[in-house]
């Protein structure tokens, strides 16, 4: 939301498709439109979450509209979110890259049922060879992380 405010547009909430083929970039899918928040972050964005769609189960989070990507984009960075200090963005290099995907991405038993293993590790693998891979850490308000990550892109 931090970065929706900011002018930045939103290619997904919590989950986005990526493709690629052989001869491909890797590509990001657009995800269903809207940004799903918890009353406290509604709160802290000003957002009145009474007047908002929430989202099934029990608990105090909330489906708000935002307008995503209409076309799906080459992926061109990742960043893993990570608390800690010192705070910056520290590059993910070598066998790490694979192994920091395959901790941010679905389950094997997850990836066995829908039976996508093979696919799955295909993507993962040209992921790994064609994205930047980074992690952003930092530690304080999520207004500070969208700073980081506004400094990092402009390089």
């Amino acid at each position: 939301m931090e970065l929706v405010q900011r002018g930045w547009s939103l290619l997904g909430d919590d989950v986005t498709s990526l493709y690629t083929d052989d001869a491909g970039p890797v590509m990001a899918w657009p995800s269903k439109a809207g940004l799903k928040l918890w009353r406290d972050a509604c709160e802290r964005f000003v957002i009145a979450a009474d007047g908002m769609t929430p989202l099934p189960g029990q608990r105090d989070k909330y489906l708000l509209p935002v307008v995503t990507q209409a076309e799906p984009v080459r992926l061109e960075h990742i960043f893993l979110l990570e608390r800690g200090d010192p705070e910056g963005v520290l590059s993910v290099e070598g066998p790490s890259r694979l192994a920091a995907l395959a901790a941010n991405t679905y389950k094997s038993g997850f990836l066995a049922g829908m039976e996508c293993i093979e696919s799955h590790f295909h993507v993962s693998c040209q992921t790994s060879a064609q994205v930047k891979l980074s992690i952003l850490q930092w530690d304080g308000p999520v207004a500070k992380t969208a700073d980081l990550l506004a400094r990092h892109s402009e390089l």
